[in-house]
C-alpha cells in the first residue's frame, strides 16, 4: 500500500480552486435551504474552539486555513435567519463565530447533508470514470474511493481526492465533535487493495 501525504504539484493551483469554489458553494446552498432536524452530539474538540453555556451562544473558532483571511467578515440576513449572531476576524487570520444555540444544530445538519450531496455527486460526474463508489464515515473523518486502479492511476481523477477532502474539512470545521482530520483511502474495486492514502490537512500544507 502506497501512502502519500502530498497532492501532485501540478494539482496545487487546482487545489486552492476548488477549495474555494467548493466551500462558497456548500456555504450558499446551506442558506438558501435551512432544514428542520438536529444532530444530538454535543462533545466538544481540540482543533476548533468551541464555548458552549447552557443558556448562552456557542461560540466557534474556524482556522485561517478555511477562511479567507483578506476578506472582512460580515453577516448576511440569510445568516442571521440561521442563527449566525456575529462574525468576528481574529490576529491569526481566523474567525470566530457565535451562533445562537437553538439554532446552532440546525446550521451543522444542513451543512452534513450537502456535504454528502457534493461528495456523492462525483460518482456521477463523468469527469471522473474510473471512480465507481465513494464511503464516508458520520463526520467525514475517513473517506474510502473505490476506483478501478489502472484507469485512476492513468488519469486526473485523483482530483477528487482534492474535493472530499475538502469538503470534509469544511464540514468538521463547524462540529465540535469531529477529529478535524480526513484520511482518505483510494482502493481498487476488483482486489480491495487500497494503493494510495491522502490526509487531509496534511496534503494540503505540504
Amino acid at each position: 500500500m502506497k501512502k502519500s501525504n502530498k497532492l501532485p504539484i501540478y494539482f496545487a493551483i487546482i487545489v486552492l480552486s476548488l477549495f474555494s469554489v467548493f466551500s462558497i458553494c456548500i456555504i450558499y446552498t446551506v442558506l438558501a435551504n435551512p432544514p428542520e432536524t438536529e444532530i444530538t452530539d454535543n462533545n466538544e474538540n481540540d482543533s476548533i474552539k468551541a464555548n458552549k453555556k447552557i443558556f448562552g451562544d456557542i461560540e466557534l473558532t474556524i482556522p485561517a486555513l478555511l477562511v479567507d483571511s483578506s476578506a472582512k467578515p460580515t453577516v448576511t440576513s440569510e445568516e442571521k435567519e440561521l442563527g449566525i449572531k456575529k462574525i468576528e476576524k481574529q490576529n491569526d487570520g481566523s474567525f470566530k463565530y457565535t451562533f445562537e444555540r437553538s439554532k446552532y444544530k440546525e446550521y451543522l445538519n444542513s451543512l452534513k447533508e450537502e456535504t454528502k450531496k457534493s461528495i456523492d455527486s462525483i460518482t456521477s460526474d463523468t469527469d471522473y470514470k474510473s471512480i465507481s463508489k465513494i464511503e464516508y464515515n458520520n463526520n467525514f473523518s475517513n473517506i474510502t474511493i473505490l476506483a478501478n486502479k489502472e484507469e485512476y492511476e492513468n488519469s486526473l481523477d485523483s482530483i477528487a481526492v482534492s474535493a472530499c477532502g475538502i469538503a470534509g474539512m469544511l464540514y468538521q470545521a463547524f462540529d465540535t465533535s469531529a477529529p478535524h482530520t480526513v484520511i482518505i483511502n483510494i482502493k481498487d474495486i476488483s482486489t480491495g487493495e487500497v494503493f494510495d492514502t491522502v490526509k487531509f490537512p496534511d496534503a494540503l500544507n505540504n
